[in-house]
């Protein structure tokens, strides 16, 4: 954890914030995945460590013009990242913020396949701040419906809840969560959903302030174009989030002209076919969203793209 001195936020003020899930630098647009219908596993050692030295450049290129970085899948110690510890070098190109890593994937070994198998993996979200919070929380996230074997080599999802100081006793919460995927159903998505809810939902009731950058794993309301065509053995692929049952006057921001999220069958062909919208924010009904939109980057870095925010604090 690195940090700098608190800083206020006052009513009125603008924010911008960069959510990127950057799949631990492995998953240009030449890549597939065996657990998602493709048959690659790791991309070579040399493309590994060139494609993750170009996002690095992309993460740079924002530093001036955001204030919060929320990032996801970034490994410290990983097979599948050759032992580069991806936190220390974002941490370096983005001096002066502050820096807090939520581990919520470790697992000594994965033994799939077993002709190539997967190995140790730490990784986590990763959020980056050039104002000082107040504090960090991170707050784990349920998954009871993953068991024995599996549970062992699941990721266990969590919030981190960084709380800013502003003006007459409240504060500015920025949470930085990811919800699992791969699960029968949706069923542990949306009930991560609804605890990722409860929690905000009492924040924003004490007149606080409340953005959520998600990898929810789901759409957003609404959402008609570049929905992925096909599910995952079976099973239900992205489920829509209710906005009747979930964030009732709450703002989904996302653009909707601009997938941010590829399926890994296959390589990616440039088309929007197999794309679709997983990572957008949330917030509260005191905070006014000035823009969002997805930075197109044709997936050539990650099978996510990053979504970029701009807001007005009421």
């Amino acid at each position: 954890m690195r940090v700098v001195d608190p800083s206020s936020e006052k009513v009125g003020d603008t924010l911008s914030i960069l959510l990127w899930n950057i799949s631990n630098g492995g998953m240009p647009a030449e890549m597939d995945f065996f657990y998602s219908g493709g048959i690659r596993i790791h991309l070579e050692e040399g493309k590994g460590k060139a494609n993750f030295d170009a996002i690095l450049q992309e993460i740079e290129s924002y530093k001036d013009s955001t204030d919060v970085f929320l990032l996801h899948k970034v490994d410290s110690a990983s097979k599948r990242a050759y032992g580069v510890n991806q936190v220390q070098e974002i941490q370096k190109r983005l001096k002066g913020f502050e820096s807090v890593y939520c581990p919520n994937f470790a697992v000594p070994y994965i033994p799939v396949p077993l002709d190539q198998p997967i190995g140790k993996v730490y990784s986590g979200m990763l959020s980056m701040s050039s104002k000082g919070a107040l504090s960090h929380e991170r707050v784990p996230l349920n998954d009871k419906d993953f068991y024995w074997p599996k549970k062992l080599f699941t990721a266990k999802k969590c919030m981190d809840i960084a709380e800013y100081p502003m003006e007459e006793n409240r504060s500015l919460f920025i949470i930085n969560v990811h919800l699992n995927s791969y699960d029968y159903m949706g069923e542990i998505r949306l009930a991560q959903l609804q605890e990722v809810e409860t929690v905000t939902q009492k924040l924003y009731a004490a007149g606080n302030y409340v953005i959520i950058g998600g990898g929810w794993n789901m759409n957003p309301p609404h959402f008609q174009q570049y929905k992925i065509s096909y599910d995952y053995k079976g099973k239900v692929a992205f489920p829509e989030v209710d906005p009747e049952k979930h964030f009732k006057g709450w703002k989904f921001a996302y653009q909707n002209t601009i997938p941010t999220s590829r399926v890994l069958n296959e390589a990616y062909r440039h088309s929007a076919l197999n794309t679709t919208i997983k990572d957008f924010f949330i917030c509260s009904p005191n905070v006014s969203v000035l823009r969002v939109n997805t930075v197109s980057q044709q997936f050539e870095f990650s099978d996510h793209h990053p979504v970029y925010l701009s807001v007005f604090l009421k």
